[in-house]
């Protein structure tokens, strides 16, 4: 049985025992079982993002199974007007339909419209769902915190295994390794099984997108605390505090350079603004360590300060006419990326399923070459420019910042801040082209604007943590 399978199952079995007793106790009361499955699928698959597609999935398509059966379409239509910002993602979702019309590659065109489905279907369904109160709030944040918890301590004793046994870190070539004793002057590679891909390979997920779930955890936490600071006990509080701590700590292990700086600033507003208020120096003196413990960290550990050694010293990219021939991954696709755009209608893009094939034609035109066979440009913006055009890049533009500016307005915290930490991650990953980013930007950004008071709402003067 595979990793993932194992994982699968697991979460079918363990979230059985919900779904059995509450049809058994309130089989007369189809409303009160239909509220129970919403609630459940919703946080079963919250809690299988980390780990497994399938079973987040699943969640999902129970979720929408059981919306449709809910009936009252009359309240969903209501609902929906009132909620006019449910048509960003299905627009562009539309909008790669579109895409299709003018691709060559139509079968990768396809795929493409498969993965993001849920971009369509999603919005609607929660926008159209009856807002679920405080206490099921806190049961789909709960759930998620806690299964990126449960990642983070398997990550932990699967880099401590590997590390004890001296098995080869997977997802890591050799040379990665024989670069860094070199680079490092270390005899032991405690560092890589405990960093980046060696630390994020306990659940096979990538590094970047376990980093920004768990700087996310961290804005719900600082939301949980807000909302029922005057309920908390001391204990409560000093959990709180401890898995705030954990979680900070353990994206720096992870070496994401940008969640990393995410992670920081997010403890810093923390630190000044919600953890402590007993008096200003305390407050300045938390920040302080806070910062100075993470800053230092991040230098300490050779694979933050040598980041992506993969990309750096083993990844062999040549740019012609580049100043330094051997370069960054990233940087290298971008600008392959750039070179590519050249080669498409600058208005609607090379079409839906064509991305990869003009980043291979530019890589050949340009006589770039690198050993991983990687066409993924590796940015949402150039990535939606290529397929969609400027006409793509403006409607993902409007998507992510309509609502912000919104929750702007109205003062929603988490809102604001779920969005940008989601734009950090598409100026590095593709964010909207793999499962990992679509459900967690589809599922979380619908919940967050959707679930709570509505925008419209909402008294301009009031802050609101959601």
């Amino acid at each position: 049985m595979t990793k993932n399978t194992s994982f699968e199952v697991f979460f079918y079995i363990v979230m059985m025992p919900y779904f059995v007793p509450t049809y058994t106790w309130t089989m007369f009361s189809t409303e009160l079982v239909t509220r129970k499955v919403l609630l459940g699928s919703l946080a079963v698959s919250l809690m299988a993002l980390p780990y497994s597609s399938k079973v987040c999935h699943a969640g999902v398509i129970i979720f929408l199974i059981a919306w449709m059966l809910e009936g009252r379409w009359g309240e969903k239509k209501l609902l929906l007007e009132q909620n006019p910002l449910v048509w960003l993602m299905p627009a562009f979702f539309l909008l790669h339909l579109i895409g299709l019309w003018h691709t060559d590659n139509i079968q990768a065109g396809w795929a493409n419209l498969d993965k993001k489905i849920f971009l369509l279907l999603v919005p609607i369904a929660l926008a159209s769902t009856r807002p679920f109160d405080k206490w099921e709030m806190n049961t789909l944040f709960g759930a998620f915190v806690a299964s990126l918890l449960v990642a983070t301590l398997i990550c932990g004793v699967n880099a401590l295994s590997l590390y004890h046994l001296r098995q080869p870190i997977p997802g890591l070539q050799n040379e990665t390794m024989e670069s860094y004793h070199l680079l490092s002057g270390s005899t032991l590679p405690f560092w890589l099984y405990f960093s980046n891909v060696g630390l994020a390979s306990g659940i096979d997920l990538h590094p970047t997108y376990f980093a920004m779930y768990l700087a996310f955890a961290l804005l719900i936490l600082i939301y949980v605390y807000r909302d029922n600071a005057d309920d908390l006990t001391r204990r409560e509080r000093i959990v709180l505090y401890g898995i705030f701590s954990y979680f900070s700590f353990f994206v720096v292990f992870l070496s994401s350079k940008i969640f990393t700086v995410a992670t920081i600033i997010i403890v810093i507003f923390a630190a000044t603004r919600f953890i402590t208020k007993t008096s200003k120096s305390y407050s300045i003196a938390v920040v302080s360590f806070v910062a100075v413990a993470i800053v230092s960290l991040a230098f300490f550990n050779p694979v933050s300060r040598i980041t992506r050694v993969e990309e750096f010293f083993v990844t062999r990219i040549t740019l012609p006419d580049a100043a330094q021939p051997e370069t960054n991954l990233r940087v290298a696709l971008w600008s392959v990326g750039d070179e590519a755009l050249r080669y498409t209608n600058p208005i609607f893009g090379a079409g839906t399923g064509d991305v990869n094939d003009v980043m291979s034609s530019a890589m050949q035109k340009n006589h770039v070459a690198h050993e991983l066979g990687i066409y993924d440009p590796h940015n949402q913006f150039i990535h939606t420019w290529l397929a969609l055009g400027l006409v793509g890049v403006c409607t993902l533009l409007v998507m992510l910042l309509v609502p912000m500016y919104f929750a702007y307005r109205r003062k929603y915290f988490l809102i604001s801040a779920f969005i940008t930490l989601f734009m950090l991650a598409c100026i590095t990953e593709s964010a909207l082209e793999v499962q990992k980013g679509i459900i967690f930007f589809t599922l979380f950004s619908s919940i967050l604007l959707f679930q709570q008071k509505g925008l419209q709402q909402a008294p301009p003067d009031e802050l609101i943590l959601a």
